[in-house]
């Protein structure tokens, strides 16, 4: 736990991730952002792995992605 920046995973802050995350869907960007509590950055990988696979199945497909904009907590400002 960093003292002003927040929660991170020893990669990355998780404060970080989340206002990334909003910079991208503030640009119009689809997102679909998903946090792995408290699993951390190395183990959430196996897990990110079994949900990439449908994922990209589904753009292959035809698809659309799916966003989760509107639920995006508050992160870290990327500018100051």
């Amino acid at each position: 736990m960093h003292p002003t920046l927040g929660d991170g995973d020893g990669v990355m802050l998780l404060g970080d991730t989340r206002g990334l995350a909003q910079y991208y869907c503030d640009a119009g960007t689809t997102v679909q952002y998903e946090e792995y509590p408290p699993i951390g950055h190395t183990y959430a990988g196996p897990y990110w792995a079994t949900q990439m696979v449908p994922w990209v199945n589904a753009r292959f497909a035809g698809q659309a992605a799916p966003s989760t904009c509107g639920s995006v907590s508050a992160g870290n400002s990327l500018t100051d």
